[in-house]
Formats: C-alpha cells, sequence, structure tokens
C-alpha cells in the first residue's frame, strides 16, 4: 500500500510508514585530522617520462609509536611515517613501479578507545619531471587525512518500501533474429541431454509519454550538495485526497529525475524531498 502524505497544515506535516531499525556493523571516525607534505626530487631510473600517476599512501610497518601527553588522558602524541607508492611510464610504454621516500608525521590525535589508525591521500606532481643522465626526477605533494577509527555496532532507523514496479518493456523487433534461428553448435563433451527445452522470448519497446522532472537539492544556503536525498511526488485533488506518484534518490551531486504518467497533465503535484534528520521540504 502506498504511503500516505499528509494530513493538516504543513507545519504539522506526518509521513505515514512503518518505522525500522537495522543493526550493522561498520568502522566509525572518532577523530579526524588533515595535513599537507611536499617531496622534493624522487629518482626514477627511466627517461621520457610521459605520466606519473600516484595511489594511496599507507603507515610503514613498524613506525607507529603512541606517547601519553602529561594531564590528558584523551589525547596522545602519535608519530609514523607515510610512503605513497607511484607508477611512472615512459613514452615508449615502459612503466616503473616504485614507492615515495617516507613522509614522517608527528601529531596530536583522540585516541581514547580507538583501535587502529586510517589515512587517506591525495598527491599531484609538482612542477616538470627533471631528466639527468639515464635519470629523471620529480617533485609532488600530497594532502592527508588521518582517521582514527574503531570497529561497532549500529542501530539505524530506515523507512521500508513496497512499490508497485513498472511494467516491463517490450521490443517490437530484435535484432538478432537470425542469430536465435542458427542451431546452437556441439560442444565436446556433450553438456545437454535430449529433451531439454530452449525457450526464447522477444521484448519490445513500448513509447512513453510521461513528462520528466528534474532538479537539483542543496543544502542550507547552497552549500554543497545532497546525496542520497529522497525526493517523492504526490498528487492532492481538490477535496484533499492525496495521490502517491512515485520516487527517486538524488546522486552524488544532488540530481534528481521523476517520471510523471501523462494522466496528471495540467496539474498541480507536490514534490517532498527528505533524508536522515533533515525536516521534510515541500516545493
Amino acid at each position: 500500500m502506498p504511503p500516505v502524505l499528509y494530513k493538516g497544515r504543513e507545519e504539522n506535516m506526518v509521513l505515514e510508514r512503518e518505522n525500522r531499525s537495522l543493526c550493522i556493523d561498520c568502522d566509525r571516525i572518532f577523530y579526524q585530522c588533515s595535513n599537507k607534505a611536499n617531496i622534493l626530487e624522487v629518482e626514477i631510473p627511466l627517461n621520457n617520462i610521459e605520466k606519473i600517476s600516484f595511489k594511496q599512501g599507507f603507515i610503514v610497518d613498524g613506525t607507529l609509536m603512541i606517547y601519553d601527553i602529561d594531564d590528558d588522558p584523551y589525547y596522545k602524541k602519535v608519530m609514523f611515517e607515510i610512503k605513497i607508492p607511484f607508477e611512472a611510464k615512459s613514452e615508449d610504454g615502459t612503466i616503473y613501479k616504485g614507492i615515495t621516500p617516507s613522509i614522517k608525521q608527528n601529531i596530536i590525535l583522540f585516541t581514547e578507545n580507538i583501535e587502529r589508525l586510517k589515512i587517506d591521500t591525495s598527491s599531484y606532481l609538482l612542477g616538470d619531471i627533471i631528466e639527468i643522465d639515464n635519470k629523471s626526477y620529480f617533485s609532488f605533494e600530497t594532502y592527508i587525512i588521518i582517521s582514527a577509527v574503531k570497529k561497532v555496532h549500529m542501530l539505524i532507523p530506515y523507512l521500508e518500501y513496497f512499490l508497485e514496479p513498472d511494467p516491463c518493456l517490450e521490443f517490437e523487433d530484435y535484432i538478432c533474429d537470425e542469430f536465435y534461428k542458427k542451431p546452437f553448435p556441439q560442444f565436446y563433451p556433450p553438456q545437454y541431454k535430449k529433451g531439454y527445452i530452449w525457450i526464447r522470448k522477444d521484448i519490445g519497446v513500448r513509447k512513453i509519454d510521461d513528462v520528466i522532472i528534474h532538479g537539483q537539492i542543496y543544502k542550507n544556503g547552497k552549500n554543497g550538495f545532497v546525496e542520497g536525498a529522497i525526493v517523492e511526488v504526490y498528487y492532492i485533488d481538490e477535496e484533499g485526497a492525496t495521490e502517491y506518484i512515485g520516487h527517486t534518490y538524488s546522486n552524488k551531486d544532488g540530481y534528481y529525475m521523476l517520471n510523471i504518467p501523462p494522466k496528471f497533465e495540467g496539474k498541480v503535484i507536490t514534490i517532498m524531498v527528505s533524508k536522515g534528520s533533515i525536516s521534510p521540504r515541500v516545493d
């Protein structure tokens, strides 16, 4: 049964659905900080370098050291080294795989009940690649995000959906008709026994007369986009009766698209956007 939209005035809007909860195992970030670094004149035993690509960095084994800070039980001094794998490709297609020199980190982290540290890196070339004799040298900068992580159980509330699916689209003409008329070739050893039935179904495409509505969802003040928001559309007639039309979700850039059946042509429809703790909004 489709959900009923609203009863009463807009400030008293209540979406009638069954609330449920789901327990998941996940890595939770308890503390996070960022850092920058640049490394100069990394040597490569290769000439005519066309491209250098960087991969995700990692904490070097055996370099992580954690020290207590006097009079502060929650924060600790953390020291470790980071290395970043890279690939260099020359003009003749030769590929050299290497690892950058160590990038030393000496920071303060909130580490209470933390199981491990996780890093994310994003690296870029600085300036041009220099060639001397049979070797090349490059410099690069890297942006580092350091996260204090612990695996936890989390209870996630969610709204259950049970929507009637759209009918399948069928093709009227199938380009592979001649292919399907050919007999199936023999395999060795034999793969099938006599008596097996092969079934084929040609599918046609129907004409679609729906109206397409698309838009983009911003955070307050257009400060970034909202990903994964529920976008629902309804029709409310003159007597106040609500008819559910459909729903979709916004993508990573906040865009969404809805199909409106032709029977709602010339009528005013209501679009509602909601996500998590964000209050629903009606346009």
